[in-house]
C-alpha cells in the first residue's frame, strides 16, 4: 500500500512539475507570439479575399483612377500576397504544434 502511495505522489509531482514548465512567462510569450502570427495571417487571408471586390468598385467608380491593366497588376500581386500569407498561417501552425 505504501509503496503504491509513493507511487502516486511521484506521478503527481511529475504531472505538476510538468505543468509549472508549460506555464512559464516565456512559453506563454512564445504562445502569444504565434497566436498573433496566426490571428494575423488569417485577417489577412479574409482582407485578401475582398480585396478585388474593392478594386473593381473603384475601377467601376472612377475610369480615369484605375486602369484595366492596372488592374489586372493588381491582381496578379494581391495573388502573390494572397498565397504568401497563407505559407505564414501554415508556418505559424508548424511553429504551433512543436
Amino acid at each position: 500500500m505504501n509503496i503504491s502511495k509513493n507511487k502516486t505522489i511521484i506521478k503527481l509531482e511529475m504531472m505538476m512539475h510538468k505543468a509549472r514548465k508549460e506555464f512559464t512567462v516565456s512559453n506563454l510569450h512564445s504562445k502569444i507570439k504565434i497566436m498573433k502570427k496566426k490571428t494575423i495571417a488569417i485577417i489577412q487571408c479574409i482582407l485578401y479575399l475582398i480585396a478585388p471586390y474593392i478594386a473593381l468598385q473603384l475601377c467601376r467608380m472612377n475610369r480615369s483612377f484605375v486602369t484595366d491593366n492596372l488592374f489586372f497588376i493588381f491582381l496578379i500581386l494581391l495573388t502573390i500576397s494572397f498565397w504568401f500569407s497563407i505559407w505564414k498561417l501554415e508556418k505559424a501552425l508548424d511553429n504551433d504544434s512543436q
